[in-house]
């Protein structure tokens, strides 16, 4: 099990939609991204959103869907 299927079975165990992942420790384990933004994970996605800075790094580093924002 990966570490986005743990997550997503604790996510499941509790009753959750999904979680949002802020500190840059957390993002990186998940996600392998290094840079600023937050994760989302639920059941059905994994998503980044970072902003326009951030965009090329985080589709490099992770298969995480990745979302620009300003």
């Amino acid at each position: 099990m990966n570490k986005v299927e743990t997550l997503r079975k604790i996510i499941k165990e509790n009753e959750l939609d999904a979680v949002i992942l802020t500190d840059e420790y957390n993002i990186r384990y998940y996600t392998g991204f290094r840079g600023e933004g937050v994760a989302l994970v639920s059941e059905m996605s994994k998503v980044i959103l970072t902003d326009s800075r951030y965009t090329e790094a985080a589709e490099k580093e992770s298969d995480f869907e990745v979302q620009e924002y300003n």
